[in-house]
């Protein structure tokens, strides 16, 4: 009867054969292994061996074919542009957040940052988008100021990338019809549908804000947003809040809106971060009271 060797004595026993052989002979024996392997093995090979290297504080590339020296990884607010056309679904659904600017004169709200994800809240796309003539840029709203749109992408290439995303796919968010508009997107002839998330959670007082609606379903999320605000984690966000209406769609096919969120008290003054650079307050005067004279427009030089 044959003794049983368990998964680790076995992996111990192959292990300490290969280091009994000289360099060469080891070599060999790897090698002629790769061949049996199949992608996703030899990418957890890669991912071993950078992993290794990276432990052992090795920053530099030593030559080898197998595998590169590990790179930092910069955060999408960084860049002017994330785009991953190998995540884009066909027929599926994507979930979208706009930060819009005011542009100057006309007062048009027009997309600053373009934040869309897939179901699993994987980044698709993001960009900043370089718009001209923008008079307030709500920082505190948008993360967006002066220096960082002048960072972006023109808006014609914007509009070119995110029509790659959107076709033939169903986009998800709140407001998503002016987020969409703010872009130049015309979702009705790009063969593009959309599911809009505050026509169900409403109540007789209008759509609940996202930020309300995290707070309601995920209070462990409450402060889901980064230091700076981000429509990146906004998209993210707007993916479980989805998931939670079509559950409640299918657990309460009859239901139709979903009214039992709290809203959080509006500030007197909201902060935005900043002021319209194009607006000019003129002076008011308060009105005299009756019988008393009025000096403003008295002409001395009579």
């Amino acid at each position: 009867m044959s003794n049983f060797e368990s998964k680790v004595a076995q992996k111990k026993r192959i292990i300490d054969d290969l280091y009994a052989l000289d360099e060469d002979d080891f070599v060999d024996v790897v090698c002629k292994t790769l061949p049996d392997l199949s992608k996703s093995k030899i990418a957890k090979i890669k991912n071993f061996i950078a992993n290794k290297r990276l432990m052992a504080g090795d920053t530099v590339d030593q030559g080898t074919d197998l595998t590169s020296s590990p790179r930092v990884s910069l955060p999408a607010w960084k860049i002017d542009l994330v785009y991953r056309g190998d995540l884009i679904p066909k027929n599926g659904l994507v979930f979208m957040d706009v930060e819009k600017v005011n542009v100057r004169d006309s007062h048009q709200m027009v997309a600053g940052t373009v934040a869309i994800v897939d179901a699993r809240r994987e980044l698709i796309f993001w960009c900043i988008i370089k718009q001209e003539n923008v008079c307030q840029f709500f920082p505190k709203l948008t993360g967006l100021d002066r220096k960082k749109i002048s960072e972006g992408i023109t808006v014609p290439q914007a509009k070119t990338l995110i029509k790659k995303v959107l076709v033939g796919n169903t986009v998800v968010g709140a407001a998503i019809e002016a987020d969409l508009e703010s872009i130049g997107y015309d979702w009705r002839t790009n063969n593009t549908s959309i599911m809009e998330i505050q026509d169900f959670y409403r109540d007789s007082k209008g759509p609940f804000r996202l930020y309300d609606l995290a707070k309601h379903f995920f209070p462990q999320k409450e402060n889901y947003q980064c230091s700076l605000h981000s429509a990146i984690a906004d998209a993210r966000m707007t993916v479980k809040i989805a998931k939670r209406m079509l559950l409640l769609k299918m657990q309460t096919p009859e239901i139709s809106t979903y009214e039992k969120v709290q809203r959080s008290p509006k500030p007197a003054k909201m902060d935005v971060g900043d002021k319209c650079t194009c607006c000019k307050t003129a002076k008011k005067y308060k009105k005299k009271p009756a019988g008393k004279q009025d000096w403003r427009n008295f002409d001395f030089n009579v």
